[in-house]
């Protein structure tokens, strides 16, 4: 890791103290640089004379001058923010070694300065970037990334503290950045992208909108965000995720993915991971220790509650649902449906849970959406809500649905479905010639599904696929195809499309994509 900051360069200007001119204390130091190799390098400054206390050509050993050295050097130590009387210093620019300090700030009182502190320094992935800043005066910091040819980056902490950590991402692969924080500027320089994505091969058609970044999975074994031009912004090796049974979510306001390896269609045993953009993994869910269902498909967070789809051995879906590594509780689907002989073969291939916390399970093996409380400070929690039918009078019913579509409105083996501003999303895979993502409103007095709009694609995905909302449009995924479309509000055709992978393959790609922010 490479270690970015900045050296301090200082302005100090006299004042008027008790009705005394001070000003001819003035002085300045200008093209302060350091060389490479850390906090033993040199620092020079040259220009500028101080009245009343000219220092030239002398050396400071680690030590604080009051007022400015002009045309000085000091060796061999950190300066950190230095004094400056009844002034101000702003930081330079500093590349390849430590520098500490960099802007102080006058708090109002002649004489009295309080110093900033901040460094950035290069994530282990090479993309990210792991940022602290030390205020003299608590409040809200912002850190800012720009490049040449770059979209800029600008992160915010609100809270009022004295000290920060930041993380920046969302970063192009071997591009110098200027950052900025607390006052204080440096530069950084991203690294190349992971040696294990050479041969992953991305195609894009027009311009995104609604969206910074897609979240996706390749089957070279990395998690990846994608921006509207197909750069590689973002990217983790994962050991949980590897194809389309597994599960895969993209937390907004976690800032996180998480991930759980299926165990009812692979060998391999279940768990759950949760991974920061930083890299670092923040939670990890084990089989009998934390969970005890056969994880599979698909997995959400609500708040800070995490919920796992799952099966037991006799093949009865459910989910469970932790704050942590705390267990809450457990639904399984024969609690709603006691009566049904087959429900062994109800295959829920989808979980997602809305911003009033309502898990809907995708009923791919009945055509049908189940509705169930996820609030833990519910009194109904995990109880059924609803359920609707897209085919009704099917080979397969889950009995007395409370919604069924009108007409020709139905769908067929569907995909992740959700709610949203209470419309129901989901992606309609065999419901008409061209699978497409479908968005209801809910009829409570009439028991009825009412399609409210629908965008198709071109081809039919019976694997798995993503319906999701991006403001003024849809986000479509054919996920055994790494397809995805973004389509506008008002429109049947595609604004933009991209397709990932890392060569042919079956089952090798994204549950669905995710719309991405970054903030």
């Amino acid at each position: 890791m490479r270690l970015v900051c900045v050296l301090a360069v200082l302005t100090a200007c006299g004042g008027d103290k008790d009705g005394q001119d001070t000003s001819a204390g003035t002085a300045t130091e200008t093209s302060a640089t350091t060389t490479p190799g850390g906090t033993g390098g040199t620092a020079t400054g040259t220009g500028g004379t101080a009245t009343g206390g000219t220092a030239t050509g002398g050396t400071a050993t680690g030590g604080t001058a009051t007022g400015t050295a002009t045309g000085g050097t000091a060796t061999g130590g950190t300066a950190t923010g230095g004094t400056a009387t009844g002034g101000t210093a702003t930081g330079g620019t500093a590349t390849g070694g430590t520098a500490t300090g960099g802007s102080t700030t006058d708090t109002g009182d002649t004489g009295s300065t309080v110093a900033n502190v901040a460094a950035c320094l290069l994530g282990e992935s090479g993309l990210t970037v792991d940022c602290s800043a030390t205020l003299g005066e608590a409040g809200p910091v912002t850190l800012t990334l720009t490049a040449a040819d770059a979209p800029t980056r600008t992160f915010t902490r609100e809270e009022v503290a004295a000290e920060h950590s930041l993380t920046g991402w969302g970063l192009l692969a071997e591009t110098t950045y200027t950052w900025e924080l607390a006052g204080i500027e440096g530069e950084v320089t991203t690294g190349a992208l992971p040696e294990g994505l050479a041969e992953l091969e991305v195609e894009v058609t027009g311009e995104p909108f609604g969206l910074d970044a897609v979240l996706m999975y390749v089957s070279c074994g990395y998690f990846v965000m994608l921006d509207g031009q197909g750069r590689v912004i973002w990217a983790y090796e994962t050991d949980v995720y590897d194809g389309l049974p597994d599960g895969m979510f993209w937390s907004q306001p976690d800032q996180s993915v998480l991930a759980l390896r299926d165990s009812t269609m692979a060998p391999d045993t279940s768990v759950f991971s949760e991974v920061h953009v930083s890299g670092e993994e923040v939670l990890r869910l084990e089989p009998d220790e934390d969970f005890t269902l056969l994880l599979t498909h698909d997995v959400a967070r609500w708040g800070p509650y995490t919920f796992l789809l799952g099966e037991r051995p006799d093949d009865i879906s459910g989910f469970e649902v932790f704050e942590g590594h705390e267990y809450l509780g457990t639904y399984m689907l024969d609690e709603s449906f006691p009566d049904v002989d087959n429900l062994r073969a109800d295959h829920v291939n989808g979980l997602s849970v809305s911003a009033l916390g309502e898990v809907t399970l995708s009923v791919h093996g009945f055509d049908a959406v189940v509705a169930v409380d996820g609030d833990p400070a519910s009194p109904t929690f995990l109880q059924k809500l609803w359920h609707a039918s897209g085919a009704p009078d099917g080979i397969n019913d889950l009995p007395e649905p409370n919604y069924v579509p009108r007409g020709e409105e139905g769908f067929l083996k569907q995909h992740n479905a959700g709610l949203y501003d209470g419309l129901l999303w989901l992606y309609d895979n065999l419901g008409t010639e061209t699978s497409r993502v479908v968005v209801y409103s809910l009829d409570d007095e009439r028991g009825r599904l009412d399609l409210e709009h629908s965008w198709a694609m071109d081809r039919v995905c019976r694997n798995q696929g993503g319906a999701l909302p991006v403001e003024d449009g849809a986000l479509a995924t054919c996920a055994n195809q790494n397809l995805v479309w973004l389509f506008p509000a008002d429109s049947e055709e595609p604004a933009w499309t991209i397709s990932a992978s890392c060569g042919p393959g079956f089952l090798n790609g994204s549950t669905r994509a995710y719309p991405v922010t970054i903030e």
